[in-house]
């Protein structure tokens, strides 16, 4: 969040300076690429500064490519049609969040019983309850049992980690194929 709300005023204000729209999306987007590239070496050992830290370029590429993108179709609409277009387009990025979490979500989820399933160690009632709630880890497991289990849920994550960074890779390459609108300064 802090990412996104530093760089969507400056995303605006580089549009409003020289009037580009897609310079932003462009740029954002090879954020989010560089974040999410970072991502895929996530594991269970890495710190919180790091995760902090990618995490904050992850948000600066999304206020940029969030701000970039709208203002790129609202430029391209005669000035009737912006309300419509905006409201589209912001339809639009919400659709595509809710379905890339939804994504993120079941393949995560599946890799993770796969690979809970698969663990000999942990017997069959406890990978259940382990499922349904993450903070019986530490009640249901010994200390080295419990190091493996957190080692299988970081793991889970790197499929999903990988589906980001070519979401990130996608987006950069389908902004880089878009017309580029400006702005006209006398309007």
């Amino acid at each position: 969040m802090l990412g996104i709300a530093v760089s969507n005023p400056i995303a605006a204000w580089v549009t409003s300076k020289w009037g580009y729209t897609l310079l932003n999306a462009v740029v954002g987007g090879c954020l989010e690429v560089l974040a999410t590239g970072l991502m895929t070496r996530w594991n269970a050992d890495t710190s919180r500064a790091e995760a902090v830290i990618v995490l904050i370029i992850l948000g600066f590429g999304q206020g940029a490519v969030l701000i970039g993108l709208l203002m790129s179709a609202q430029v391209a609409v005669p000035p009737l049609q912006v309300g419509v277009v905006t409201g589209l387009a912001i339809f639009i990025q919400t659709v595509g969040d809710i379905f890339g979490i939804a994504v993120f979500a079941a393949v995560y989820i599946n890799q993770l019983s796969s690979l809970l399933m698969a663990d000999q160690s942990i017997p069959a009632e406890t990978v259940g309850i382990i499922l349904s709630d993450v903070q019986s880890i530490r009640k249901e497991l010994g200390a080295e049992q419990a190091a493996e289990v957190v080692e299988i849920y970081a793991k889970s994550l790197q499929n999903g980690w990988w589906l980001m960074f070519a979401a990130s890779v996608a987006l950069v390459a389908f902004t880089c194929m878009s017309r580029q609108h400006k702005f006209d300064k006398g309007n």
